[in-house]
């Protein structure tokens, strides 16, 4: 028998010393009889239907760029408004119209550090496609929190809502996706 541990092939020998793990010929690690249940319980033998191609990869890869070039924007605006009103870095705070260029992007950073993961997550163990469907809207919904945000701090609302349950949706998705995986 054989599958994948810590990501070596193992061989489960159905004879030999009992000694525990031992490193063969080849570099693998083989399993001595006592060990083998266990660690083909916790890896069971890769079934590779279950993996999405990268294929299907394409549309989280795509919300994945598109999120890199959204962070980019934000950060250039802040530049702008720095420029514009004469604040020097370091300084985070100055005139109001840069100070709310300098939240929009950080609000807009935050949110992309808790996304990128729960996108990539359920795109392998839920759906690679609803992944990028709903990594989609969570972007549709960031763009509308900048634009809201820029116009009036409390014209932020709507986006947020939309970004903020796309990011539900992928989070639970991929929790379950993953406990589903482990049973």
């Amino acid at each position: 028998m054989r599958g994948e541990f810590c990501g070596r092939t193992v061989r489960a020998l159905s004879a030999g010393a009992r000694y525990g793990p031992s490193v063969g010929v080849t570099g693998r690690v083989v399993l001595e009889p006592d060990h083998a249940k266990l660690a083909f319980r916790l890896a069971r033998p890769t079934d590779p239907s279950r993996l999405p191609s990268m294929e299907n990869l394409d549309f989280a890869a795509l919300i994945t760029a598109l999120t890199s070039v959204l962070l980019f924007a934000t950060a250039m605006n802040v530049g702008r408004m720095r420029g514009k009103h004469k604040v020097m870095a370091p300084a985070t705070t100055g005139h109001p119209e840069f100070e709310q260029a300098y939240r929009i992007q950080m609000n807009t950073t935050e949110s992309a550090v808790a996304f990128l993961p729960v996108l990539w997550l359920f795109a392998l163990y839920t759906s690679a496609l609803w992944a990028g469907v709903v990594g989609a809207l969570w972007l549709i919904g960031r763009i509308l929190y900048v634009i809201g945000y820029s116009i009036a701090p409390n014209k932020r609302g709507a986006g947020f809502l939309v970004s903020f349950l796309a990011f539900a949706v992928l989070t639970g998705g991929a929790l379950i996706g993953i406990i589903r995986s482990l049973i």
